[in-house]
């Protein structure tokens, strides 16, 4: 195909695409000859490699974090890697192994500080994306990757489970962000209950295991979902319950168990009716909704200190350690030690990835909480109504310091305009020390503070056999209740 002359120096060529067939990239060669006397050449860029022109990939926002539909129908993608040196975005067409489009972000367009980011045009004809973390993997830095894993966007709203079932287990490629809309909800009529804390009456459960053990009654339609929930509302009236305390509901992998996550910004996929992301956000909104419609407050264990990744040395790259394991964890230097992956909630990363703002000329980089957004997103997307931080001792824990006398993220919590007006309750359970224990610690907490609860029960005793498994627990309603009034 023939160039057309500019000028002595300039040489233009016209394509036509159909840019619904974005994004791709247009790969070529230029094909070279002096004279008929000179053999032909072929013409490489500066690598030796063939000419690559992205079309349909732009150089996207490093604000928000995570995947964002913006205005002109194009899909914004920004991930926080700080010791990454390459980062390729995995797009898939249906639930595969292998994606359908692998786009390499290049560090000196597509990062912006330590957040890389990209825009895709027609990225709605996808289904799910993931990230491939590039590095060099150090142990004497902490900083350990994982090519082969497509890791899971840690500000993804609907997660999509390739290895579906209950518990959610994860393998190489298990779970990746979903492009599904979340679907606006009709939030109209609905208000906190703002009960005082002296007149609270708090029932504390696990969805699946309350309303899938036969003493619920219910049909195995809404049995171990929120619509479950719903359909016990009588029971809590009957009981005089105005507060409903669910143990974490976060994704977790079924070895480990709720107080385990790999995950903070979506409930359960097995929650909802349907298994997937979105009946689940849907489902445990409409549950959030009919509870306060009958004056019932709903709350949230949530544990931020350890996730479900696994131990150093059989480590499940899910999302955190195969993205930047170092900026996430407080970690053994030691590549075989068993310690428990314990993420440092008072890293700039872990309290947020980084907000970049813009005062005048000046980039100022401001730390904010990524656990903030995430209790933000409960707040402000499903009108939760508070949280009971489980292992809260560990909120305070610094990389090498050990206790912070001032934690920053305590601070940011406590001065925050939305999360300020929620309940909130430090509980000195920690799952990692005390499987085989009771956890009473909420008792003598709402005791002291004249708080009637009734709870499910002994969760880490008589209800396991002795066993710190999750998969190994009976429903334990079966056993009794603890009522404190």
């Amino acid at each position: 195909m023939p160039f057309e002359r500019k000028n002595s120096y300039l040489f233009a060529l016209n394509l036509s695409f159909d840019l619904k067939k974005a994004p791709f990239y247009l790969s070529f060669l230029l094909h070279g000859q002096r004279n008929a006397s000179i053999k032909e050449s072929w013409i490489r860029n500066h690598l030796r490699q063939n000419f690559c022109v992205p079309v349909g990939i732009g150089r996207g926002f490093p604000e928000p974090l995570g995947a964002t539909f913006c205005d002109d129908g194009a899909t914004n993608f920004a991930l926080f890697s700080r010791n990454a040196e390459n980062v390729v975005l995995c797009l898939y067409e249906k639930k595969t192994s292998e994606p359908s489009l692998e786009i390499e972000l290049d560090p000196y367009v597509n990062r912006t500080s330590d957040i890389w980011h990209a825009s895709i045009e027609n990225a709605d004809r996808y289904s799910c994306y993931g990230y491939r973390c590039k590095g060099t993997t150090l142990c004497d830095s902490d900083s350990r990757f994982h090519v082969p894993r497509v890791l899971l966007d840690p500000y993804a709203k609907i997660i999509s489970n390739l290895n579906s079932g209950k518990g959610e287990s994860v393998s190489l490629v298990s779970c990746l962000g979903s492009f599904q809309r979340d679907v606006p909800f009709d939030w109209d009529g609905d208000s906190h209950p703002c009960t005082p804390m002296e007149e609270m009456v708090v029932y504390r459960l696990n969805v699946q295991r309350f309303t899938e053990d036969i003493s619920s009654e219910l049909p195995s339609a809404v049995a171990g979902t929120f619509f479950g929930v719903v359909e016990k509302l009588d029971h809590f009236k009957k009981l005089g319950v105005n507060a409903v305390l669910l143990e974490p509901i976060f994704p977790f992998i079924e070895e480990y168990g709720p107080y385990f996550p790999y995950h903070f910004f979506s409930p359960m996929n097995s929650y909802g009716p349907l298994g997937d992301g979105t009946s689940s956000s849907n489902s445990m909104k409409a549950m959030v909704k009919a509870l306060h419609e009958n004056k019932i407050e709903v709350l949230l264990e949530v544990i931020f200190t350890q996730t479900g990744e696994g131990r150093d040395s059989t480590s499940q790259a899910t999302s955190f350690s195969g993205i930047d394991n170092s900026s996430y964890y407080i970690v053994e230097r030691n590549p075989k030690s068993e310690a428990v992956r314990r993420l440092n909630c008072n890293t700039p990363v872990v309290q947020r990835m980084l907000l970049i703002l813009f005062d005048i000329l000046v980039l100022k980089t401001v730390f904010v909480s990524q656990i903030m957004d995430s209790l933000r997103h409960w707040v402000n997307d499903y009108h939760i109504d508070g949280f009971v931080f489980v292992d809260a001792a560990s909120l305070i824990e610094g990389p090498s310091v050990g206790l912070l006398t001032r934690s920053p993220l305590i601070e940011a919590i406590s001065f925050d305009p939305v999360l300020s007006k929620t309940k909130l309750i430090a509980d000195g359970f920690s799952p990692v020390e005390a499987l085989h224990k009771i956890h009473n610690f909420l008792f003598i907490l709402y005791v002291s503070l004249g708080v009637p609860i009734v709870n499910m029960g002994d969760e880490y005793g008589q209800s396991t056999g002795g066993s710190p498994l999750y998969i190994s627990r009976y429903s334990v309603c079966i056993f009794f209740f603890h009522f404190l009034l």
